[in-house]
């Protein structure tokens, strides 16, 4: 061995380092494994299998997510698409206003609910064979967009008999029949047929500030309650 002491530095045959092979291989494959590989051999589970199971699982969640994900987006949009598509369909002649008005049924709060829930109630009684329902509503469905919250939309096919009793007490016999609700569930006027939306707006306007209505239409005074 050469020593060259005062330089600080010392040459000499470098010492052997053994290593086992066996041990070098079993590190490097440990090195190689993730956790949940490692958890698989420790169960005495297939790594590969494990892997693909794995794989399907987080595939499986993330669809799930996804569907769950579009349903509630879907019942949240689907009131706005009907008003806003139909509304525009009105002058692009896109969808089918028997669609939009069966659609706003189904949308409605029950009778029951509306009048209990001290707000202003439009009940709007239709028929699939009724032309001035069809064409009034889309129009209908955009006041619906705009009071929103303020005004119960109560729409209902007069051809039911679900609707019997409702249509005796509001006298019903032609369509489309609007009977306005104040917020305490009463009767305040009632217009019937093609009326123009800014009628139906105005008096919804006056309903929802407490005023008096500036359209009326029967004597109210005749309507049993």
């Amino acid at each position: 061995m050469l020593s060259f002491v005062g330089a600080g530095l010392v040459v000499g045959r470098p010492r052997k380092v053994t290593t086992n092979r066996a041990c070098r291989v079993r590190m490097s494959e440990e090195r190689e494994l993730t956790v949940q590989e490692k958890m698989a051999k420790a169960l005495g589970r297939d790594v590969e299998q494990e892997k693909k199971r794995f794989e399907l699982d987080v595939e499986r969640v993330a669809v799930e997510g996804r569907v769950e994900l579009r349903q509630k987006l879907a019942k949240a949009l689907f009131g706005v698409f009907l008003g806003v598509a139909f509304y525009l369909g009105e002058k692009y002649t896109f969808g089918n206003p028997i669609t939009l008005l069966h659609g706003m049924e189904q949308l409605s709060p029950t009778y029951e609910v509306a009048v209990s829930n001290a707000k202003p109630t439009v009940l709007e009684f239709y028929a699939d064979w009724c032309e001035s329902c069809k064409k009034m509503a889309p129009k209908v469905s955009k006041l619906e967009t705009e009071f929103a919250g303020s005004v119960n939309f109560v729409v209902m096919n007069g051809e039911n008999p679900d609707y019997r009793e409702l249509l005796q007490k509001y006298r019903v016999d032609g369509v489309p029949h609007f009977a306005l609700l104040g917020a305490d569930g009463k009767l305040q006027t009632t217009l019937i047929g093609k009326i123009p939306m800014s009628v139906l707006e105005d008096d919804l306007n006056a309903l929802v500030n407490g005023e008096e209505l500036p359209y009326i239409g029967f004597d109210i005074e005749e309507l049993p309650y």
